[in-house]
């Protein structure tokens, strides 16, 4: 009866101490798996805070280069502005005074015309001070000296610019173009309306 007895308590204990080792199994098995959860918490966590800083690093990036564009924007309308505004002030009276001004052929014809029965260009004030500032439409003093020479009458125009300025006050501020205009036409300028006295006329500077 004794062996017995021994060998249903040695059975009992085995059976305590094998209960005992599966419930630490367990409990190993447990904290591995708790381990390994935190552990892919922890990556996850991770992987989010780069993706935020990432999306973060975008935006600011995006930001930078809307500031950057509108800047450029900004510099690019100054510059217009002020481009059209240096155009409005400088060019455009140019335009406008080269537009105005004496150059056209017949309207210079008609302004010498009328100075042949004017003694003196001063006389007309609103043409005095652009005929003293353009060189380029009055060659030469705006003065009558002698009257053009009988020679010229057959309408042959002489070649020398002197020669155009000897008509009675009708060629005495004529441009180059408007000679050279006459030279090719091959028509006398100096068909005086009214002849004046020589003697009458402002001697020549």
């Amino acid at each position: 009866m004794m062996v017995i007895v021994v060998v249903v308590v040695v059975v009992v204990v085995m059976m305590v101490v094998m209960v005992v080792v599966v419930v630490l199994v367990v409990v190993m098995m447990v904290v591995v798996v708790v381990v390994v959860v935190g552990v892919m918490v922890v990556v996850v966590v991770v992987v989010v805070m780069m993706v935020v800083v990432v999306v973060v690093v975008a935006v600011m990036v995006v930001a930078v280069v809307v500031v950057v564009l509108m800047v450029v924007v900004v510099v690019v309308v100054v510059v217009v502005v002020v481009m059209m505004v240096v155009v409005v002030l400088l060019y455009l009276p140019w335009d406008i005074s080269r537009q105005t001004s004496f150059t056209s052929l017949d309207f210079e014809e008609d302004i010498i015309r009328y100075l042949g029965h004017t003694e003196s260009p001063d006389l007309i004030p609103e043409f005095a001070d652009e005929f003293r500032q353009r060189d380029d439409v009055l060659s030469s003093p705006l003065m009558f000296p002698k009257q053009w020479s009988a020679a010229d009458d057959d309408n042959d125009v002489a070649d020398s610019d002197d020669s155009y300025n000897r008509c009675d006050g009708q060629l005495g501020g004529l441009s180059k173009i408007a000679r050279q205009s006459h030279k090719d036409s091959k028509v006398s300028p100096c068909k005086c309306s009214q002849a004046r006295d020589p003697a009458t006329v402002p001697p020549t500077e």
